[in-house]
């Protein structure tokens, strides 16, 4: 399995949210800059999905300090662990980021896994709350 010290929130767990989960993101890693992955969004039931396709989707950019409580919470949250049937709703992914001040990063990011056919495309390629 590929491998990754980064992690790039592009929804409903983003810092501006305070989602409950926001809070696991947290306790197991450091926010280091906003940046951004090729890919679409689309509003799917009150949360975004990354695809991949023509675009950029910008978000948020934290370092990993404990791979494995954080990715336990966030795979079962985003229903891509073992507990969840195929097709599951994410996969987790390493894709390379490009933060704001220039870097290129490998980053985790959750792809969404199902079809967006009839979902209405995020065209600013950012999801906030002053667009909700």
């Amino acid at each position: 399995m590929e491998s990754a010290e980064h992690l790039f929130l592009y929804g409903t767990l983003k810092s501006e949210f305070r989602h409950p989960m926001h809070e696991t993101v947290r306790r197991h890693a450091r926010f280091v800059e906003e940046g951004r992955v090729p890919g679409r969004l689309y509003e799917i039931d009150g949360y975004p999905g990354l695809v991949e396709e023509e675009g950029e989707v910008w978000g948020e950019v934290w370092r990993v300090e404990e791979a494995g409580p954080l990715f336990e919470a966030l795979d079962r949250y985003e229903e891509c662990s073992p507990d969840f049937p195929e097709p599951r709703e994410y996969r987790r992914v390493v894709r390379t980021v490009r933060t704001a001040s220039g870097r290129e990063l490998p980053a985790w990011v959750y792809l969404y896994n199902r079809s967006v056919e009839g979902k209405k495309p995020v065209e600013s390629g950012r999801y906030s709350l002053s667009e909700q």
